[in-house]
């Protein structure tokens, strides 16, 4: 190839990838102690003073010395604004890069995920709810898994009844909605894990036989995650949401919030929880660090989790929901801990599942 076509060629690819930037100028700090190079324009996005020149040493504005890398190696520690023209370009060139050449799709070819547990105690039921948020190309999309469970003889009565997004004025329906069902030992072991493995991302579970309103059977053989549905079990409901650009945006900068509605029929009780919506930073989840760990390592883990989880209970105990400080900030450990305790089951589960004997 000529040398003036392939430098043109070269200029031309340079400039298609770089004009996937959506200029919210993260990278650069934009969100904290910026570059002191960054300039914001008037339509909001940002621009670099010295852009043919940036890479090298550089200052923020506190003065404060850094070195200006390529986007790449800034999306190798994660995103850093959840809707990423980068990022969802290279995630969507991998997947088909992959499936093109060997006909299957694996989990380095999936976007980021970031993911949240919450748990709710309220007088007459409680509701442990779980929210993915996972980059598209088109946006976002947002998952959420809830399960209700009463008191005493009300136990297995309530149920989820809806799952909203709101955003504004506007509710949102989800694109998809399903039940599931869940032995109650397993909702008391890992309710994360259960919840993960509901929306779909941390165990994998047919999307068809969702759709039908089981489980797949055998998910989780010898974990007892995921089984069919059974009379007397608990029932759970997930919800999807795919929202393009337009509306991610929305959702993702205003005052949102999921709005899940909770009932026991019998009693003629209701109940609803919201759930903020909080732009995902998509941080590690520690997946990489548990990758690492043996079998017998992640057990432990997992026991010793469960373990601080048992002692925060104990001590959040002695505080009133909605009265005490203190109540909140401890529920925050006690889901942040379970968050982990999900994502360390998961890791726990492949290794078993594909075969790894240590």
């Amino acid at each position: 190839m000529d040398d003036a076509i392939y430098k043109k060629k070269q200029d031309d690819w340079q400039r298609d990838f770089e004009s996937l930037c959506l200029r919210c100028g993260k990278c650069c700090g934009s969100d904290g102690d910026p570059c002191a190079n960054l300039a914001k324009a008037a339509d909001g996005r940002y621009t670099c003073k010295v852009y043919d020149r940036r890479l090298g040493a550089q200052k923020t504005v506190s003065g404060r010395d850094f070195t200006c890398v390529p986007i790449g190696e800034v999306l190798k520690k994660g995103m850093p604004n959840s809707l990423c023209g980068y990022m969802r370009k290279l995630c969507t060139l991998t997947f088909a890069f992959v499936f093109l050449w060997t006909g299957l799709a694996f989990s380095q070819a999936q976007p980021p995920e970031e993911l949240e547990y919450k748990k709710f105690k309220l007088e007459k039921c409680a509701c442990d709810a779980a929210i993915l948020y996972r980059p598209t190309i088109k946006g976002m999309d947002i998952g959420v898994s809830a399960i209700a469970t009463g008191k005493g003889a009300e136990y297995r009565k309530w149920r989820v009844t809806d799952i909203r997004i709101h955003s504004g004025d506007e509710r949102i329906r989800p694109d998809q909605s399903d039940r599931f069902y869940v032995k109650e030992q397993s909702l008391f072991r890992i309710p994360a894990a259960v919840l993960f493995a509901a929306i779909g991302t941390q165990i994998g579970v047919s999307g068809s036989t969702l759709e039908k309103g089981i489980a797949k059977a055998g998910a989780a053989i010898g974990f007892g995650l995921l089984v069919l549905a059974a009379q007397g079990e608990i029932t759970g409901e997930k919800a999807i949401f795919h929202l393009d650009d337009e509306r991610a945006e929305k959702v993702l900068s205003g005052a949102s919030f999921v709005e899940i509605k909770l009932e026991d029929s019998e009693q003629h009780w209701s109940d609803t929880i919201k759930i903020g919506i909080a732009k995902p930073a998509f941080k590690s989840d520690n997946k990489d660090i548990y990758d690492k760990m043996s079998r017998d390592e992640l057990s432990k883990l997992i026991d010793d989790l469960g373990g601080r989880v048992t002692d925060l209970e104990k001590e959040q105990g002695v505080y009133k929901y909605g009265t005490n400080p203190e109540y909140d900030q401890i529920q925050s450990e006690i889901e942040d801990l379970q968050t982990q305790r999900g994502v360390a089951y998961k890791v726990l589960f492949e290794k078993i599942n594909g075969g790894d004997a240590k």
